[in-house]
């Protein structure tokens, strides 16, 4: 199957068959936690238990982005407007990758200190984020904790900083 734009359902995926010839075999013996597709950039990425971002050309299922971290991405979004990846970690960081410039604009542990006993997490260690949502036009992010909601105004004034502040709950 050779993945393509919907021209039914803008921002999805169709399927058409091309012979049994599967583009993407590299995706199929790995963990995957999230798979996305952006037709505009013809782009597949991938968050896997490698602890590694993946970004493939959707037409050859070439590798064309690897970013690696010390511990596995939960979660991203896509901000089309500003051609901008948002992935959040499990140690709370918020990671913003710009596709134009194909590296990463801002990286900042976002989420807090957790000061309540978990099973998963240890009093004083960094809460993990285990989701992220965008606002139209990415003014705005919530990022997702196992115990809370934190939002952030977004500055693209400062340098593609997140504006300290914000609302927890």
């Amino acid at each position: 199957f050779t993945p393509r734009a919907d021209k039914d359902a803008p921002g999805r995926m169709a399927f058409v068959q091309d012979g049994g010839v599967r583009p993407f075999n590299a995706l199929l013996d790995r963990a995957i936690i999230q798979v996305l597709f952006i037709a505009e950039e013809c782009l597949v990425l991938t968050l896997a238990y490698d602890n590694r971002l993946r970004g493939y050309d959707s037409r050859s299922g070439t590798k064309v982005i690897q970013l690696d971290n010390l511990c596995a991405f939960h979660a991203m979004q896509w901000d089309e407007a500003h051609r901008q990846l948002y992935l959040v970690d499990r140690y709370g960081y918020l990671w913003v990758y710009d596709l134009r410039l194909e590296s990463v604009v801002f990286k900042e542990q976002r989420t807090g200190v957790s000061t309540l006993p978990d099973v998963e997490v240890k009093d004083g260690d960094y809460q993990p984020a285990v989701g992220i949502a965008l606002w139209p036009q990415a003014s705005k992010a919530v990022l997702l904790t196992p115990r809370s909601l934190k939002g952030l105004d977004v500055s693209r004034e400062s340098d593609y900083a997140v504006v300290r502040g914000g609302h927890e709950g």
